[in-house]
């Protein structure tokens, strides 16, 4: 369907090719009523022939081509464009040519070749704005994007910085590395480094919006480090990540995310506490993650959790359109959350650069 914009702008362009058209004629051979008609019937054709051209660059998907391939596809196209539109003038007004113009043929040979020439140019300088204002447009759409990315990822690092931040949660790492600085000052010690680097990763919000699966799983580390003393021995945790996946990018915080959520309402509240799992595999041209947690879907805990989801889901839809999934089901007394990415690591974007 076509947009109002383009509508406009075929309208105002084709009309001031006619204008120009019409009275650089009327200069050069007087103006006539039979050149105001010739010239209406040209901007008509004009439009409808330029139409089905911007058809045919969509549906070719043309701007997505190699440089050398779309100059070569507007040129072979404009000519073509051009040859038509010719073409349809003369069916049109070759049998009114004596009428209109007192001459027994519209066009010679040699003003057939020269009108097709001049309309191909025509038709080329068309492409050629077409071309600009369709990639003027997606840059702009690029940038929309890019900044909606940049506030949800703000959003998911504040969101994750208050979690952290609660009062209960510093009250009580705080209250637990104290302890242990009397029982054990070397692992009092390692906490104070989990809790700095866990701040460290969730103040960095340097608008990278992705990070290697390695880099999330550490913070995930140094965050369930400090849970583990907080939940006192009630979680168990459990890795299956496969070598070569650390390397993959995902979204940055969105496993942290899902670690906080599952144990937050899954695990937490559940006095003989929990396990937690996390999984990650290639499979074939994409990554799977899952995170699963012993405990059942809550309703008091789906509006929050629901809230995550949807963060994630929204983050996944600008960053891959609809190449991710996330899922989240009750299975066997489990919460599982699955992912699936496009596969995606700094080799590929190097070798795709």
């Amino acid at each position: 369907m076509m947009s109002r914009s383009f509508i406009l702008l075929q309208l105002i362009g084709w009309l001031l090719f006619g204008a120009i058209n019409f009275f650089s004629r009327a200069l050069l051979q007087g103006g006539s009523w039979a050149e105001f008609i010739s010239t209406s019937v040209l901007v008509l054709v004009g439009l409808f022939v330029s139409s089905v051209l911007r058809r045919f660059y969509h549906l070719s998907k043309v701007l997505s081509l190699p440089p050398p391939m779309l100059t070569l596809t507007a040129f072979g196209a404009s000519i073509i464009a051009g040859i038509c539109i010719t073409l349809f003038v003369f069916i049109i007004f070759e049998p009114f040519a004596e009428a209109l113009y007192n001459t027994p043929t519209l066009f010679t040979l040699m003003q057939f070749v020269s009108n097709i020439i001049n309309l191909s140019l025509v038709m080329l300088i068309w492409s050629a704005l077409y071309f600009a204002i369709k990639r003027y447009h997606r840059f702009e759409q690029i940038k929309a994007e890019k900044q909606q990315l940049d506030d949800t990822l703000k959003q998911v690092s504040l969101e994750a910085l208050i979690n952290q931040l609660n009062p209960h949660f510093m009250f009580n790492t705080i209250n637990n590395i104290r302890a242990l600085i009397l029982e054990d000052a070397n692992r009092a010690r390692d906490m104070l480094s989990h809790l700095a680097d866990m701040y460290r990763y969730t103040l960095n919000s340097n608008n990278n919006h992705l990070v290697t699966l390695a880099d999330e799983l550490t913070m995930i580390e140094d965050y369930l480090a400090l849970m583990d003393i907080q939940l006192g021995g009630r979680l168990q945790t459990e890795f299956d990540i496969q070598r070569d996946t650390r390397e993959a990018f995902i979204p940055r915080m969105m496993l942290q995310l899902l670690v906080e959520n599952a144990i937050k309402y899954g695990i937490a509240n559940k006095k003989q506490g929990g396990q937690l799992c996390l999984v990650a595999k290639r499979q074939e041209h994409s990554l799977f993650l899952q995170v699963r947690n012993s405990g059942k879907i809550q309703k008091s805990a789906q509006d929050s959790t629901g809230m995550g989801l949807n963060n994630i889901q929204q983050r996944l839809a600008l960053l891959y359109a609809d190449n991710a999934t996330i899922t989240m089901t009750e299975q066997d007394e489990q919460v599982v959350v699955n992912i699936l990415l496009p596969w995606s690591t700094s080799d590929d974007t190097r070798s795709n650069s």
